[in-house]
């Protein structure tokens, strides 16, 4: 499976034993895949997390690991260093090089999505509440 996958760009898979490959696309993120039992596990990374993230953009984030997110199945997680990833499972024997394909565009989608959003956008204005009397007529 994984070879199939691979060799549509006229790569494959190292001789030795190595639990884990990097992929640097021409175009887009590199791609991290770890030998799992059972398939393999596909990662992107988005970066470190900026302090002070608006409250709409930690949602955007945490929705994507919602069910019905549009990047489904890729998920988000954090390391112990605060690094940011999206990951997907790759299965042996159930997903195809058409759904590995999937994969890889949803990794690459939620990434150029995703990485604008951790960008500093300079100094946040704290929103102005005006208190008014509501009249019941």
């Amino acid at each position: 499976m994984i070879d199939t996958w691979l060799a549509q760009w006229g790569l494959r898979l190292p001789s030795s034993n190595d639990a884990t490959l990097r992929l640097q696309p021409a175009e887009g993120p590199e791609l991290v895949m770890e030998r799992l039992e059972g398939g393999w596990l596909f990662v992107v990374e988005l970066g470190l997390v900026p302090s002070g993230l608006p409250l709409g953009v930690i949602l955007q984030l945490l929705q994507v690991n919602s069910p019905f997110s549009s990047l489904a199945p890729v998920k988000l997680a954090a390391d112990d260093a605060g690094r940011l990833v999206l990951w997907a499972e790759a299965r042996d024997g159930v997903d195809d090089v058409d759904a590995l394909n999937r994969l890889h565009d949803r990794l690459r989608e939620g990434h150029s999505r995703l990485v604008p959003l951790l960008e500093p956008t300079g100094e946040l204005v704290p929103a102005q509440i005006q208190t008014s009397a509501l009249v019941f007529v």
